[in-house]
């Protein structure tokens, strides 16, 4: 089932996305950005008797430093720069993102990080949905416990027009928050509008006996 879906309606007009405690703003009209390929291999260590002995850097160096450029490129849209010094900025933050990948390939973080970016883009560059909702499903396999990245995940897919996959994820949301009753509210929406009417229907039960 593939059935073109409006927005999930707890998404906001608000052009903040925050997640994990890292902030970035969603933009319109910023360059084109082509999304970075996700390595395979780790990088080099020096071997015992190499000269030079270089000191590994923390996972936050790469994300704090993605971050910095990201918001620099951010500032240079606003100060209506260039569009070749904005696209520069983009991709050494995408950069440091992807780094923090190479090194670091089992850390949530890392992927979290490269998908806020393309996240953030998506409202202007539509071809980067498909490489933040990658980034997303990983970041969900190293931390599944996460109902903030399941919850996007499920606000990705409806904006791609994927019903199944955005139920999927607000269900796996509604597992990790049961308390919660805006995800019981976004999934009866959901489920009404793709016609499973007795399964709304039951959704909206649970989310009365939230309420009340």
């Amino acid at each position: 089932m593939n059935t073109k879906l409006i927005p999930l309606f707890s998404i906001s007009s608000l052009t903040l996305v925050s997640i994990s405690g890292l902030i970035y703003l969603k933009t319109k009209d910023v360059p084109v950005v082509s999304p970075v390929s996700q390595p395979t291999s780790s990088p080099r260590r020096s071997l015992p008797g190499e000269g030079g002995t270089q000191v590994p850097k923390s996972i936050e160096h790469y994300l704090l430093t993605s971050q910095q450029f990201f918001t620099q490129a951010l500032d240079a849209q606003n100060q209506k720069k260039s569009p070749e010094t904005v696209t520069n900025l983009l991709n050494r933050s995408l950069t440091f993102a992807n780094e923090s990948i190479k090194v670091f390939p089992n850390d949530f973080r890392a992927y979290l990080q490269r998908g806020q970016i393309y996240q953030s883009l998506v409202s202007s560059q539509i071809q980067l949905l498909d490489p933040a909702i990658s980034d997303y499903l990983t970041a969900s396999k190293l931390n599944p416990n996460s109902p903030e990245i399941t919850r996007t995940l499920a606000q990705l897919f409806a904006k791609k027009g994927d019903a199944q996959n955005t139920l999927t994820y607000l269900s796996k949301t509604i597992s990790l928050q049961p308390t919660t009753a805006q995800n019981f509210y976004d999934l009866a929406k959901i489920q009404q509008q793709v016609g499973q009417i007795s399964n709304a229907v039951t959704t909206y039960d649970q989310l009365l006996s939230i309420l009340t």
